[in-house]
């Protein structure tokens, strides 16, 4: 062995090199290829019936990635072909918004509160404007975007077909080495599923609670549609991206413009209470602690705590980097403890 120095081998050097640009080159990918993982090891049970259904691996993955293709493509295309329409919608509410505004300032001037009609009208304007630069913003990231989900789907297959062989082998290299060493990459293994479990967990598990929940209030409330509005909460709840706000807001918004003050605001003081701040702060951890093995603070930090570091990626990396780490850091204590026991 060639060595560089008295303890560094070119081995070594060369490993590393070779490993940091690899990973220059998967980092404009790595949220793709973070959610490939997640939905392989969600969809590994899946897989394995519909191969032992049709006695063909090659076919169950084929139907398991059309079933993962089908709802994004169509999805994707709906957005690009509503984009234009929605942005006009926009337009045309804020004018609506506007022109009801208009008599209302002169009624609001006798008692000297013009001024707040003014400020609501440049606010709804300039939200109407922010709207529509994010609309036209991502129809330029489209191609982009599409690169992503392309890659997704290509590592979900890869994932799905070759990851059990892949973790066999890194299992075989960890046996290799020394105990400590181990013992890291072991906790480090075992935090990165119990992360894995706590977002499955805490996405499609919530999501299903806030879908019956919601499908209850709005019932109760008077809603119109509460069933496919309860779906599409559920959705959206899955979604971290957009987030349930968007979809009883956007009631709220509509009982007010048909003047249901009453049910508008019903509509945001439910979505608040019973979509929002009792499945995040109350359910999530639970479930997601029991999942992960570690505390609900562990959970609710990394959920809140991701986004606010990462940006939007954080709702995934969040949970994933804290779950590791108390897992890591708890084995690394458990380690030390047995060993001063032992002498």
């Amino acid at each position: 062995m060639i060595y560089i120095g008295k303890y560094i081998s070119l081995e070594k050097v060369l490993l590393i090199v070779f490993v940091f640009l690899g990973a220059i080159l998967v980092w404009p990918f790595y949220m793709s290829v973070l959610l490939a993982a997640i939905t392989a090891y969600v969809m590994f049970p899946l897989v394995d019936t519909l191969r032992k259904l049709f006695k063909s691996y090659h076919f169950a993955l084929v139907i398991s990635i059309t079933v993962i293709a089908i709802p994004i493509v169509l999805l994707l295309a709906y957005s690009i072909n509503d984009i234009s329409p929605l942005v006009y919608e926009i337009s045309g509410l804020s004018r609506e918004i506007n022109n009801v505004l208009v008599p209302v300032e002169g009624f609001l001037s006798q008692y000297g509160l013009s001024n707040f009609a003014v400020n609501v009208q440049t606010a709804v304007t300039g939200l109407s404007e922010y709207m529509k630069s994010q609309m036209l913003s991502f129809m330029l990231t489209i191609p982009m975007l599409v690169l992503n989900i392309t890659i997704y789907l290509f590592s979900t297959y890869y994932f799905l077909k070759d990851g059990n062989g892949a973790i066999k082998f890194f299992k075989k290299y960890i046996n290799t080495l020394e105990y400590r060493e181990k013992r890291m990459i072991q906790s480090i293994m075992t935090g990165l599923k119990n992360s894995f479990d706590v977002l499955f967990l805490s996405y499609i598990t919530i999501s299903v609670i806030v879908t019956i929940v919601a499908w209850i209030g709005f019932n109760i409330i008077g809603v119109p549609y509460p069933a496919a509005l309860a779906l599409l909460a559920g959705i959206f709840g899955f979604l971290p991206l957009l987030g349930i706000w968007v979809v009883y807001t956007g009631i709220a918004i509509y009982e007010f413009l048909h003047g249901d003050v009453t049910g508008a605001l019903l509509v945001i003081g439910f979505g608040v209470v019973f979509l929002n701040i009792i499945p995040d702060l109350f359910i999530r951890p639970f479930l997601g602690s029991k999942a992960g093995k570690v505390h609900p603070m562990t959970i609710i930090i990394g959920f809140f705590g991701g986004p606010l570091v990462f940006g939007v990626n954080g709702f995934l990396i969040g949970p994933i980097v804290l779950v590791i780490a108390e897992t890591v850091l708890v084995s690394y204590m458990k380690f030390h403890i047995d060993s001063n026991k032992d002498h």
